[in-house]
This record gives C-alpha cells, sequence and structure tokens, in this order.
C-alpha cells in the first residue's frame, strides 16, 4: 500500500467511520443479497431510490438502510452525488445494487480508514460473464474515499473526480473486492440498460462533443446490439488524436466486425490496432480470433500461446480471462485435425472456460463417442457452483444437433442417476427428440415425480410441432403412462392431421397405442369428409369393420356436405361385401 508523508486528517468524534452509498431502481431481485454483504463492513448505508415501482424501497428499509426518495435526472454522477451528500460517514463506499462485497479482513480495511493518511482507496471489479459468476473481464475503480474530498462527474460512465483544496492521495492498489452481475444479457435485458444507456451517452455528446463523447456512445450501441450504428460511430474516431480513444475504438471496431462475420474489414481494423503497438490481453485475443476466422489455424494459435504471459499484469485497469483464448486454441487445433490435443485443452479450460465452448467441444467427443469424458471437466471440483454452471450451459445446448445434447446428458444422467439438471434439459430439448428416446427420458422423468418435464408430453403440446408427432407423442404417453393430459393433447393433434397423413398417423397408433384408437378416430371424424378420409385409411389397413362403423357414425352424427355421396357409395360397397 502507498505510503505518504502527509500527516492523517483529525476524526471528529461521535461521526461513524463509513458509509455505503448507493443509487437504486427497481432492484428488488437483487438488493437483500447487495445489502447482506455490507453490514460486516460498513456503519450505514444511505440509498438514494430514483423511482422504484416495486418493493426495493421496503427491503431498503427492513435492513435498515436509510432511503433518501428522489428521481431519475438521466444523470448519473447526480444521482450518486445525492447520496454522497447525504452520508454521515467520514469514508463512503460506493456500491451498485447488483454487485455484492466479497468478504475479505474486514477489521482490518477498517482500522486502515481510522489510521491512514490516503485518500482514497480502488476496488477489484469483477464482471461476471455468465449467471455462474465466472469473471471474464475485471477492472480497478476508486470505490472507497473521504466523503468531503470527493464527488462524481459525468451523466454516464461517471468518474470520481477531486473537489478538494489540495492534492489528494488514492492507493494504487486494491483494497476490496466487488463482484458485478449487471451486464449478463438477460439482466441488460429486463432493465432495459442498453436503450437507457443509449439515450444518456447521446445527450452526454450532445453537451461535450469530443472524441471520447462519440466512444461512449459506440459503446452504449454496441451493449444493445445496434452493430451497424456502432461503426457508424467508430468511423468517426477510428483516426482520433487521443490515443487511448483511438485504440478503445478500435478494438470495438474489430469485435463487431469479427462479431458480423466481416473478415476483411476486421483484418483492416486489426491492422491498425496492432500499429499502436498497446499490447493487452484483449488486443491479443481479438488478433487470434480474426486469424482463426481467416482458417490461419498455425498463426492464431502462435498468437493466442502469448495471452497469459499478456494478461499477467492489469492493461489499462482491465484484465480479461485467458480461459477464452484457450478455448480458441483448442478450436483451432481440432481445425488442424489434432483432435486429442484439442480435446486437452478443451477439457482443461472446461470448468471455468467459456460456456459457448461446449457446444463444440461435446461435438468432438460424440463424434468420437467419448461423450463420458465431458462429464467430470463439466462437473468440476465445486459442486454448488457447478450446480449454476450445469444449468447455464445446458441452456447454452439447446441449439445443438438433438443427438449430441441427448448423449450429453445420458452420460450425465449414468454418472449421477435421477440427475434433475439433466432431466431439465431434456425437458427443453424434449421436442426434439424421436419418439424412442422420449419414452425414456419421460420414464425417468416420471420417477422423480417432475412430470412436468416429460418430453412426451411436451412433444405432444408443442403446437410447433407437425400434427403426426404430436400423435405419436400422445398416444404414447398414453399407453406407456395413462396420462390423462395425453388424451386431450392425441385428440388436438388428430384434428390437425392434414388428409394425406392420416393413414401413416392411424398406422402409428396402432401399432403405439391400441388403446389410443378411439380418441383418435373422434379426433379425426370432425366433418362427413374426414370420416370418408378415415374409412379409406382403415380399408388400406384391411380393418373393413371398423371402416364402416366410421362410415355410419359420419352419415348418422354429422352434418351432410361434399362428401355425403361417396360416404354412401362406400358403405353401400362394404355392405354389399359383407361387411
Amino acid at each position: 500500500m502507498a505510503k505518504s508523508s502527509r500527516r492523517r486528517a483529525p476524526r471528529t468524534p461521535g461521526r461513524p467511520l463509513l458509509s455505503a452509498c448507493m443509487i437504486v431502481k427497481d432492484e428488488e431481485a437483487v438488493i437483500e443479497r447487495c445489502l447482506a454483504a455490507l453490514e460486516p463492513l460498513v456503519d450505514e448505508v444511505v440509498v438514494h431510490d430514483t423511482g422504484s415501482s416495486d418493493r426495493t424501497v421496503e427491503i431498503c428499509e427492513s435492513m435498515g438502510a436509510r432511503v433518501i426518495r428522489g428521481e431519475w435526472r438521466d444523470d448519473f454522477a447526480w444521482a450518486r452525488n445525492v447520496a454522497i451528500e447525504a452520508a454521515r460517514g467520514e469514508w463512503v463506499l460506493i456500491v451498485d445494487a447488483d454487485e455484492v462485497l466479497v468478504p475479505t479482513n474486514f477489521a482490518g480495511l477498517r482500522r486502515v480508514l481510522r489510521e491512514g493518511d490516503l485518500d482514497g482507496y480502488r476496488a477489484q471489479v469483477n464482471n461476471a460473464q455468465d449467471v455462474t459468476g465466472r469473471t471474464s473481464v475485471v477492472h480497478t475503480s476508486v470505490r472507497l474515499f473521504r466523503q468531503s474530498l470527493f464527488r462524481y462527474s459525468g451523466r454516464i460512465h461517471e468518474q470520481v473526480v477531486s473537489i478538494a483544496p489540495h492534492q489528494v492521495r488514492v492507493d494504487a492498489g486494491e483494497v476490496l473486492e466487488l463482484d458485478h452481475w449487471g451486464y449478463l444479457p438477460e439482466v441488460m435485458a429486463a432493465k432495459d440498460k442498453a436503450n437507457r444507456n443509449i439515450h444518456l451517452a447521446e445527450v452526454s455528446h450532445q453537451e461535450e462533443g469530443t472524441e471520447k463523447s462519440i466512444l461512449e456512445t459506440a459503446r452504449a450501441l454496441s451493449l444493445g446490439n445496434q452493430h451497424e450504428r456502432t461503426l457508424e460511430r467508430l468511423v468517426l474516431i477510428r483516426n482520433a488524436e487521443d490515443e487511448g480513444v483511438r485504440h478503445s475504438a478500435l478494438q470495438l471496431g474489430v469485435q463487431i466486425h469479427s462479431r458480423l462475420g466481416h473478415l476483411d474489414e476486421a483484418l483492416e481494423w486489426l491492422d491498425d490496432l496492432l500499429a499502436i503497438g498497446r499490447p493487452s490481453a484483449l488486443t491479443t485475443y481479438l488478433h487470434g480470433y480474426v486469424l482463426m476466422m481467416d482458417q490461419r489455424w498455425e498463426d492464431a494459435i502462435a498468437v493466442l500461446d502469448t495471452e497469459h504471459d499478456v494478461a499477467a499484469s492489469m492493461a489499462h485497469g482491465v484484465s480479461h480471462s485467458t480461459d477464452g483464448a484457450r478455448a480458441l486454441i483448442a478450436r483451432c487445433l481440432v481445425a488442424l485435425g489434432r483432435e486429442e490435443e484439442g480435446l486437452d485443452v478443451y477439457l482443461d479450460v472446461a470448468t471455468e472456460g467459456p460456456l459457448d465452448m461446449w457446444p463444440e467441444l461435446l461435438r468432438v467427443l460424440y463424434l468420437r463417442g467419448e461423450m463420458d469424458r465431458a462429464v467430470p471437466a463439466f462437473l468440476g471440483r465445486d459442486i454448488e457452483a457447478s450446480g449454476h454452471r450445469l444449468r447455464a450451459a445446458l441452456a447454452m445446448l439447446v441449439s445443438c444437433p438433438v443427438e449430441v445434447g441427448d448423449a450429453f446428458a445420458e452420460a450425465l444422467y449414468a454418472a449421477n442417476p435421477g440427475d434433475r439438471h439433466a432431466l431439465a434439459f431434456i425437458s427443453m430439448v424434449g421436442h426434439r427428440l424421436p419418439l424412442d428416446r422420449a419414452v425414456v427420458w419421460s420414464a425417468r422423468a416420471r420417477e422423480v415425480q417432475l412430470d412436468q418435464s416429460c418430453p412426451l408430453l411436451r412433444q405432444a403440446d408443442e403446437l410447433t410441432i407437425p400434427a403426426p408427432q404430436r400423435v405419436a407423442a400422445s398416444a404414447a404417453a398414453m399407453q406407456a403412462f395413462g396420462d390423462p393430459r395425453a388424451v386431450d393433447t392425441l385428440g388436438r393433434a388428430a384434428r390437425d392431421l392434414d388428409d394425406d397423413e392420416v393413414l401413416e398417423a392411424l398406422y402409428t397408433v396402432g401399432e403405439v397405442a391400441p388403446s389410443a384408437l378411439e380418441t383418435f378416430v373422434f379426433g379425426v371424424v370432425t366433418s362427413q369428409a374426414r370420416a370418408l378420409v378415415l374409412a379409406r385409411a382403415l380399408a388400406t389397413l384391411h380393418a373393413e369393420e371398423q371402416a364402416a362403423a366410421v362410415l355410419r357414425m359420419g352419415l348418422e352424427d354429422l352434418d351432410a356436405d361434399d362428401a355425403t355421396t361417396e360416404l354412401q357409395d362406400m358403405l353401400g360397397q362394404l355392405e354389399s361385401a359383407g361387411v
């Protein structure tokens, strides 16, 4: 920790040492976790609520926080400063509702605040990449400072600025750590953060009109997945005078062009980025990724192999996980035909690596018939954490070919019979399973009272699935489990059959669930025309007596239509033949 010869400021008797300050709006889903983590460290929590309509204020007050009710004015700095100015503590800790303070030596930290002579300290912020809490990007930020010496400036991406009459001293290291969950896609979408940030960035640019404000607007647009608008802004600062702005703009440009599959443009922007000569883990990753896009596998591996050294120290206050680079190396090795080497790398980073590597890893293991190798790597050592990871990655695998997902779920289930995560995953892909596999997984789900995860019922009730498949699933559910819900789904599916699908569906029901034939018949026969279709199908299968019964039902119970004469003729022919 940095040393200083300046005498420390005298403490005010009776004044709290440390206040946590935060701004909130509709944070009932996360605020309790945030406040609970602060309790061992701070003396008070000051919450500036900017217009919550949920239970946020109620929860904060029930946990002892002092709530200032305000409004949202499109200005993060203003909102933060309201809370800071209301704080009673000599020091303030800035925390967001979607952050959680990581436990550390809180007593030691409070002693440093009481006895030290510095004015501010940094926090390490771990930005979660997925719902498992795996960190992909880490940055440092001044979050802990003397209440009287600092305020915030900037509508968006607000920064701490000194208001002191003397030079302030801020420690270069980090004294605490925060886990941040706010950049998860589902969180961004649920709170409409992207559109809010775009609006604030555009307002800020109108006020400032600088290269940096253009960059902030581009970043906001990028987080909102407005890629073309992002590129329009980035072109304006591709040759910015400020090297830092230019470097960040080129990094973002490479990312966007890569995401859009613009190989030539990505290579051009990458050349400009590398020419600046500011090595960082992200730049190295982007370099390797673009080379991989260009199918320059060996070159990509050579570049990505250096990322660990680049990322060993923080570049410009930001570091990036090296697991993503190693996953790319694995992908390149597989592309080169070096599958075993690639699998070794994949499996080595599987526990903590990016979730989007799993579809490719499982595809290779499936083709090699080695799916069981994925299970221990996937679960890792931390069973509780792996449960969250399991759910997140299985959701990622929904888009895999169904046979790959089925094989992995089977391996997972074999390793842990009755595993509910595997059953939950199968319920998500159940509508794509072959009938025999749907029966197997349905039986397993019902063994542990997870009838709602039954793939057969999922197939039977999913209207986007072709009617013949729904008929087969419904009939199988009736035959195997006597599920009364399948009676209704069978009737609906039978009504939805096209005329030329009735014969095959009839044969399927007869084979899979003869006891369901009556339900099937009443589902198909909704008119005399449909009675004729079914009677002809029955006659094709040499079930003339049943065909005659359907014809009589059609003539006696249904209104006449264009098929009435044909029904009469066919019934007459069958009766003449002694049926």
